[in-house]
Formats: structure tokens, C-alpha cells, sequence
């Protein structure tokens, strides 16, 4: 069953990828102008993934728990699906 789950895991990053690769080079062709300042705007999609990817390695770094939460997934059959609140041992 993981084989499968990181199987489908790769092919939608592949998809994701290109989706925004494309989107990225036809730009123009989508927003529908040749506009400098809107066509700019797409130094906003690494810049937001390079900020993510840094803040990311902060809290690595300096807030093991709450990095180590965002990879939790919540059991939907013991808890309903809600996320469980920090412990008393991790800062909010």
C-alpha cells in the first residue's frame, strides 16, 4: 500500500510541476496582457516557495514540535478527523 501512496505522491508532483512550469512560461497568455507589472508577478511563485522552504528550516531548527506537526496527519477514526491542540510541553 506505501508503494502505491508514494507512487501517487510522485506523479502528482510531476503534474503539479509542470502545471506551474507551463503556467509560469505562458503567463501572458493567460493573465491576457504584456504588462511588465502584471507579468511580473510571477517572481511572487519562487519567492513565496523559498520564504515557505526557509521557514520550514527555522523551525527545524528552533521549534522541533511545530515543524514536526506539520507532517501530522490526524487519525480520522479515533478523533473525528480534528487536529489534536499542542501539548502542554510544546509553545504554541
Amino acid at each position: 500500500m506505501r508503494v502505491r501512496q508514494a507512487g501517487a505522491r510522485a506523479w502528482a508532483l510531476v503534474g503539479l510541476g509542470t502545471a506551474i512550469v507551463l503556467a509560469l512560461l505562458n503567463y501572458s497568455r493567460l493573465t491576457g496582457t504584456h504588462s511588465v507589472a502584471v507579468n511580473g508577478l510571477t517572481v511572487l511563485i519562487p519567492l513565496t516557495a523559498l520564504v515557505g522552504a526557509g521557514r520550514a528550516l527555522w523551525l527545524r531548527a528552533h521549534r522541533p514540535g511545530a515543524y514536526r506537526a506539520l507532517h501530522t496527519v490526524p487519525d480520522t477514526e479515533t478523533d473525528g478527523g480534528e487536529p489534536s491542540a499542542p501539548t502542554a510541553s510544546e509553545p504554541t
